[in-house]
Order: C-alpha cells, then structure tokens, then sequence
C-alpha cells in the first residue's frame, strides 16, 4: 500500500513537471517577447538576450533587431552583437530608422553612431579587427572627418589595454587631424 501511494505521488510530480515543461516550451516559441521580459525581470541578461533575437527572427522589424543588438552587446554575447549589428546597420531602413529615434543612449551619441560603435565594438571583442575598422571606414565617408565610432573604439582598446589596436587607430586619427578630410581617412583606412 505505502508503495502505491509512493509511486502515485512520483507519476503526480513527474506528470505536473513535464506539463510545466511542455507549456514554457509553447510560451517560448509563441511569445518570446514575453518569455524575454520575463527572463529580464528575473535578472537572467544573457537568457533576455537570447529571446530578443528569437522575436527579431519571428517578426523582422528593424525595431526588434536594434534592441536585440542592444540586448546582445550589454549581455556580452558580442558575437550575436556583431552578426546581428551588422545586419542592422546594412538594413536599407537603418538611417531612417536612427532618424526616428531619440539620442537617449547614455553616452550622448545619435542613435546611429550608437549602433555602429556597438557593432564595430562587438567585432573587435571577437577579434574580427578588419570589419572593426571596416565599419569605422563607414562611418567616415557620412561624415566630415569626426568619426565618433573611431573615439568610441579609441576607449575601448585604451580599457582594453590592447595597445597594438589604440596606436593605430590614434596615429590614423592624428593623421587625419592634420591633413583634415574624408578622403585622407579612407586612404589611411584602406592600407590597416
């Protein structure tokens, strides 16, 4: 008799565990937007991060994929952040897409250089230093010679301490303070 009941309350507990399982399987797969608020809220960054990219994959908005980049990159899953930024910042919507938005990220920088200096960040973290400088090339030719993406690279190698990486990009940033101008910058970016 003891043994019945013991085996009835194992089945009970077996049955009630994998109907849990079977419904966070559903929730995850229909409503990751969902799953990841709550992924969020209960601290889990990298899980939260994880399910943003799931959304972007379930709807394709632009929307979507600039906060699971973001997501990403503050998970510190840089290699998502820079294959997912990259796709963000190619995406024939993107400058339209920055335009639409507020600067309100924490280091004062428009939208756009805020996604591109994460996505050059995110390459250089996985060690893809030619597409870091590729998208800080890209940078330049919209602009006049300010390249802010270059000035956020510049503090992350100098934290980093990779010395190799900052005298680089800091010789090619005097270069171009002195003879001034876009085209001198893609020419110095094209011989790194």
């Amino acid at each position: 008799m003891k043994k019945l009941i013991l085996k009835t309350i194992i089945v009970a507990v077996v049955a009630i565990f994998s109907i849990c399982l079977v419904f966070f399987g559903i929730l995850s797969l229909t409503v990751p937007k969902l799953m990841g608020k709550l992924a969020g809220n209960l601290g889990f960054v990298r899980t939260e991060a994880s399910y943003a990219l799931q959304e972007y994959k379930k709807d394709k908005k632009i929307e979507t994929l600039a906060i699971a980049v973001q997501k990403n990159y503050n998970a510190q899953l840089y290699k998502n952040a820079a294959i997912y930024g990259d796709i963000l910042i190619q995406d024939n919507h993107f400058d339209s897409y920055c335009q639409t938005q507020r600067n309100s990220n924490l280091y004062n920088f428009t939208t756009k250089v805020f996604l591109q200096s994460i996505t050059a960040e995110s390459y250089f973290y996985i060690g893809n230093y030619e597409r870091t400088f590729a998208i800080a090339r890209n940078n330049y030719k919209e602009t006049d010679g300010n390249n802010q993406v270059v000035d956020w690279l510049l503090a992350t190698t100098k934290i980093r301490e990779n010395t190799e990486f900052y005298n680089k990009l800091e010789g090619i940033k005097k270069q171009i303070n002195k003879k001034g101008g876009r085209e001198v910058c893609l020419k110095l970016y094209k011989k790194v």
